[in-house]
């Protein structure tokens, strides 16, 4: 049977060729959202790191804080300062670090977006033009 629709439909290697075209940019455009995905859940992981973070140097700040008003040595008091000091300059730096990796990872994130979308940009192109040339090849005949 299958001979018998061979020969009363030949198979167009054209068509097959777009279809498998078509396929490919179907997976690469799944590729992209997924990437797209991952980079929301690094961001998102990222984000509860470092409020977790923060709130263990806040817990510790309140509590230096504490023995610092319950205090009445001179040498520990001077001691406490210095831990609270060291705590304030942390979050400082905390701070700044993920200002710079947050901004590092966008860029990075927006330069391979870029580049992925002039891939499928141009797998999609070559593809019409595949599916136009077949159009204009079957009005012909």
């Amino acid at each position: 049977m299958e001979d018998k629709n061979k020969t009363i439909i030949p198979r167009n290697i054209d068509l097959q060729t777009s279809i498998e075209a078509s396929k490919t940019l179907a997976e690469l455009a799944k590729e992209v959202l997924k990437y797209g995905k991952r980079s929301e859940d690094i961001t998102k992981a990222d984000q509860q790191s470092t409020t977790e973070y923060y709130h263990a140097l806040t817990n510790t700040l309140e509590a230096v804080n504490k023995e610092l008003s319950e205090c009445h040595d001179l040498d520990e008091k001077s001691a406490l300062y210095k831990q609270r000091e060291d705590i304030l300059n942390r979050m400082q730096e905390e701070k700044e670090k993920q200002r710079y990796y947050h901004n590092e990872r966008e860029d990075k994130d927006r330069n391979q977006s870029k580049h992925l979308f002039a891939v499928v940009a141009t797998i999609a192109l070559g593809a019409g033009t595949v599916a136009a040339k077949m159009l204009i090849d079957t009005r012909r005949t």
